[in-house]
């Protein structure tokens, strides 16, 4: 990459990649003016590709009205600044790892609102890098999108879950107690179609490593006479019950998000470990006074990532990954057993798409898929970067996955699994009747709830007749998001917020009594949706007392 420094005709300096200017050879700080006026709107997110000397990204942080989050992707030069407020730099020495950084960086507030900003000239530079990093950011932020409307979607059944769970978790163990337990190898069995040719295998060496199941699998396991050690759920949806229908009373050991499907738990009779998935926030608050050991296990969009995770933190041996295709091996959607499996008729369009497959051939896929692969290999990355064990893709069919050396299923069981093994599960049964501590949170909670509610009410009363003092309003509702984060409710928050930043976009106002209207509207929206999730919330806590008295 041959990259030029020179002045330009007004002697502010300019620069010329593999011989292209990014920056005017006249006045470069002119065109960046002139960029940015056309540009800019209030209230975007921006992401920027191309810093060059900056001038483009000093101007618009300039003419930010609203502290506008800005991230600017350069895939050619290292950038000289550290990541400030709302301002985040991913240079050269980022890009391996740009949808990562991507991920981290933007969230589900900013799924509707980002505009994407090409420096003068920088598309030119390279167009294959180009191309590349605007497919990266086209997934990222489809990705988004997807979090955000399956938020928006289940954000009440994940709480109602959490709740539910809570009776449970409170007599359960921790997952913690099962980090470093072996040092044996360990196969994380996942639902692809690929799973069905190694089940025999799977199911002679049983005895010689711990087997995870990954959610539905069990239904394909349990079919082939396969009992796995450990069962991993994090599904939240009211279609999983199906899955876990037959093990009623059933004492394989059950490892559960808190945001897992309500009425799961009540089916494991043996030792349960609750976890808190990547995606399922839990405030300081909550985890001090309600779960004080839970932790929290990196995953994502898929079961199976959180599965591959909890394996590499159980053991120091190898893990084996089977039945990960992220791919329609054969047209199938899923191994013989699952009740999700169905055949495909495939054509490449907007959802269906070819990618690289395990076996350096095309496959299709679908979006979702890519998406849960990507996922996968974020999980993968973060193994390989802790150096916590040696993974292994033993699939042998469906995607081919990043950060992971292929090996054979009958190969890895050759190299690793000489003998039986003592495996010491740890047995611990659970009381599935014993709430008093569940009871006592319900109980407090519906009392604060009803608080707030009466003062939140007078406080309705008083916006309507326009007679309110701001200030006393604004400690009212920091004394509600208190209570939010004692009783865990972020998620029906970030769903509120999400709505009010849609009804209420960030503005420049023509008057003060536009600004004082807009502020009046706004708090009667924050006031009015405080009420309502206060009001479902002691509704819910109500049902559950009753549901265990």
């Amino acid at each position: 990459m041959n990259i030029l420094i020179e002045a330009s005709k007004m002697s502010v300096a300019t620069m010329k990649i593999n011989n292209i200017y990014v920056h005017s050879k006249y006045n470069p700080l002119k065109e960046a003016d002139s960029f940015i006026e056309k540009q800019y709107e209030i209230g975007k997110t921006y992401i920027i590709y191309g810093f060059g000397l900056g001038y483009i990204v000093d101007r618009l942080k300039e003419k930010r009205k609203a502290d506008e989050k800005i991230v600017v992707i350069d895939p050619f030069i290292n950038i000289d600044r550290e990541d400030s407020a709302n301002v985040f730099y991913l240079d050269k020495k980022r890009q391996q790892q740009l949808k990562a950084y991507l991920t981290a960086i933007l969230d589900d507030k900013d799924s509707s609102n980002i505009k994407v900003v090409c420096s003068i000239n920088y598309q030119n530079v390279d167009l294959l890098i180009h191309e590349e990093t605007m497919e990266v950011l086209a997934e990222t932020i489809k990705a988004i999108i997807i979090n955000y409307n399956t938020i928006m979607v289940n954000s009440w059944g994940w709480y109602r879950n959490l709740i539910d769970n809570l009776k449970y978790a409170m007599n359960d163990l921790s997952i913690k107690v099962l980090y470093d337990k072996y040092a044996c190898p360990v196969v994380v069995a996942a639902g692809g179609p690929s799973l069905s040719k190694q089940l025999p295998l799977l199911k002679k060496i049983a005895n010689k490593c711990i087997i995870i199941c990954a959610g539905s699998t069990i239904g394909t396991l349990l079919k082939n006479d396969i009992k796995p050690d450990y069962i991993v759920n994090v599904d939240g949806g009211q279609m999983n019950l199906q899955h876990y229908e037959k093990l009623k009373g059933s004492h394989i050991h059950y490892i559960y998000g808190l945001q897992s499907t309500e009425g799961i738990r009540s089916n494991f009779s043996g030792s349960c470990f609750y976890f808190s998935a990547y995606s399922e926030p839990l405030s300081e608050a909550f985890k001090t006074e309600v779960l004080p050991n839970v932790d929290k296990i990196e995953g994502g969009v898929t079961v199976a990532s959180y599965a591959l995770m909890i394996a590499s933190l159980i053991t120091s041996g190898p893990v084996a990954l089977i039945g990960q295709d992220l791919a329609y091996t054969n047209g199938l959607s899923h191994a013989e057993g699952n009740v999700r499996n169905e055949k495909k008729e495939l054509n490449e369009d907007y959802f269906y798409k070819k990618i690289i497959g395990y076996d350096g051939n095309e496959i299709f896929s679908d979006v979702n898929l890519i998406a849960m692969k990507h996922n996968i290999e974020q999980v993968l990355l973060t193994i390989k970067e802790k150096q916590l064990n040696q993974i292994y893709n033993c699939t042998e069919g469906g995607a081919k996955i990043q950060y992971v050396e292929q090996v054979a299923f009958e190969a890895f069981v050759e190299q690793f699994l000489k003998e039986d093994l003592e495996k010491n599960l740890i047995n611990f049964e659970a009381s599935n009747s014993n709430f008093r501590d569940y009871r006592g949170f319900l109980n407090s909670g519906i009392e604060k709830l009803n608080i707030r509610v009466k003062n939140l009410k007078s406080w309705q009363y008083k916006m309507r007749s326009n007679n309110y003092d701001l200030t006393n309003l604004k400690k009212e509702i920091s004394k509600c998001n208190k209570l939010v984060y004692e009783l865990n409710l972020q998620v029906i928050v970030n769903m509120i917020s999400v709505n009010m930043n849609k009804q209420f976009p960030k503005k420049v106002f023509e008057s003060k009594l536009d600004e004082a209207q807009y502020v009046l509207d706004k708090n009667k929206f924050v006031v009015n949706e405080f009420i309502s999730m206060f009001e479902t919330t002691s509704l819910l806590f109500n049902e559950k007392i009753e549901g265990i008295n």
